[in-house]
C-alpha cells in the first residue's frame, strides 16, 4: 500500500510541476495566433530599459507572432510576407541573416519564406542608422542603407562592371529597339509596351523598377505575393533564382548585365506571340462559390472568391489547378475540378 502511495504522489507531483513550468511562462509572452495585419499596427516591446514602439507595415500576415519582453518571433509559410519598421531606426538583430534597410526617417526588416520558418528578432537600441533620403517619386530606382550586424552599416557591395548612378533619372525613349541593348548604369526606363533594366537590382534595393521586375515575375509564375512591394525582399530573390534557373543563367538572386539582356530579349519576342484575348473560365453549374488562392495547394491562403456567373481570366495550368488573373490585376489559383474554360 505505501508503495502504490508513493507512486501515485510522484505522478501528481510530476504533473503539478509541468502545470507549474508552463504557468510560469504564460507572463513572459503572449501568441496573436493567425497574425494577419491588413493595415499598418504599432507594437511595443522594451528596449535598453524603454518601452518601445515599432510598427508592423501592412499588408503583413503570418502564421504566429509571439510578443516577447525584449523581442517578438515570428513564424511564416510560403507566400506570406511579413515587415517591421522602426521610426527610431533602430537595427533588427535576428537568428535568420536577415538585413535591415534604411530609407528616409524609418529602418525596416522584411520577411518572406519558400518554407514553414520562425525568426527571433531582437531590436538593438544603441545603434542608430543615418538613412538616406527617399527619392522623388519622379525619379526611379531610390536604394536603402542596409545593416547586417551590431556594429556601425557600411555600404552594399555592388557586384556590377559598370557604376550605379548616384541620381537615376527616367528617359523617354522613341520605340523599342530591336536588338538586345548593352548594360548601361542609367536607371530602367518604361515604355508603352513594356519595361527595360538598364541597371542591377539586388537584395536590398528598392524602387519603381523593383515592383516592375516583381510585376513580371508574377506574370511569369515565379513570384507569388499578391502584391508588388518595390522592395527586394527574400520571395523577390527566390523568384529571380527561379526565372534564372529556367532560362539557364548563373542561378545567385542578382538581376545582373546578362539577366538584365535575357529579359530583354525574351519580353520583345513576348510581345510579337501575345495572345489577343486571353481565355476566361467560370464555374460550373451548381457551383456557387470556389476560393481563389494564393499558389496551387488547399493549404495556400485564400485571397479572393470567384462567384458563380462571374468570369476571370485564365493563364495556366498546373497539376489539376488553373492560375487566373484578378480583375485588379493579382494572380491566384483555383482548383480545376470546379471550373470550365470558356
Amino acid at each position: 500500500m505505501n508503495i502504490l502511495g508513493n507512486k501515485l504522489f510522484r505522478v501528481f507531483f510530476l504533473v503539478f510541476l509541468l502545470c507549474g513550468i508552463f504557468l510560469f511562462k504564460i507572463p513572459n509572452s503572449k501568441a496573436v495566433g493567425d497574425a494577419s495585419f491588413p493595415q499598418d499596427t504599432t507594437l511595443q516591446i522594451t528596449v535598453g530599459g524603454t518601452l518601445t514602439n515599432y510598427t508592423i507595415s501592412g499588408p503583413s500576415d503570418a502564421d504566429s507572432l509571439i510578443v516577447n519582453p525584449s523581442s517578438f518571433v515570428i513564424t511564416i509559410s510560403p507566400g506570406q510576407s511579413f515587415t517591421v519598421t522602426s521610426s527610431d531606426r533602430h537595427v533588427f538583430i535576428n537568428d535568420s541573416s536577415l538585413q535591415t534597410t534604411c530609407s528616409g526617417s524609418s529602418s525596416r526588416v522584411a520577411i518572406g519564406a519558400y518554407i514553414q520558418r520562425t525568426v527571433t528578432i531582437t531590436p538593438d537600441g544603441t545603434t542608430t542608422l543615418t538613412c538616406p533620403p527617399i527619392v522623388n517619386s519622379s525619379n526611379s530606382g531610390a536604394t536603402g542603407g542596409g545593416y547586417a550586424g551590431a556594429v556601425a552599416p557600411t555600404p552594399s557591395p555592388v557586384f556590377s562592371s559598370t557604376p550605379l548612378p548616384t541620381t537615376p533619372t527616367p528617359i523617354v525613349t522613341s520605340p523599342a529597339p530591336t536588338s538586345i541593348p548593352a548594360p548601361s548604369p542609367t536607371p530602367s526606363l518604361i515604355t508603352s509596351q513594356r519595361v527595360i533594366f538598364n541597371r542591377d537590382l539586388h537584395f536590398g534595393m528598392s524602387g519603381d523598377d523593383v515592383k516592375a521586375l516583381q510585376d513580371y515575375l508574377r506574370a511569369s509564375g515565379y513570384y507569388y505575393n499578391p502584391n508588388s512591394t518595390g522592395f527586394f525582399d527574400t520571395p523577390t530573390k527566390k523568384a529571380v533564382i527561379a526565372w534564372q534557373k529556367k532560362n539557364k543563367l548563373l542561378s545567385s538572386g542578382y538581376f545582373g548585365p546578362y539577366s538584365r539582356a535575357k529579359y530583354n530579349q525574351t519580353s520583345l519576342t513576348q510581345e510579337v506571340v501575345q495572345k489577343k484575348t486571353p481565355d476566361t473560365l467560370e464555374l460550373k453549374p451548381g457551383i456557387k462559390l470556389l476560393n481563389v488562392r494564393l499558389s496551387p495547394s488547399t493549404r495556400a491562403k485564400i485571397v479572393s472568391k470567384l462567384k458563380a456567373g462571374q468570369q476571370i481570366n485564365f493563364v495556366d495550368a498546373q497539376n489539376g489547378w488553373y492560375k487566373v488573373q484578378n480583375s485588379d490585376g493579382s494572380f491566384g489559383w483555383v482548383s480545376g475540378q470546379y471550373v470550365i474554360i470558356k
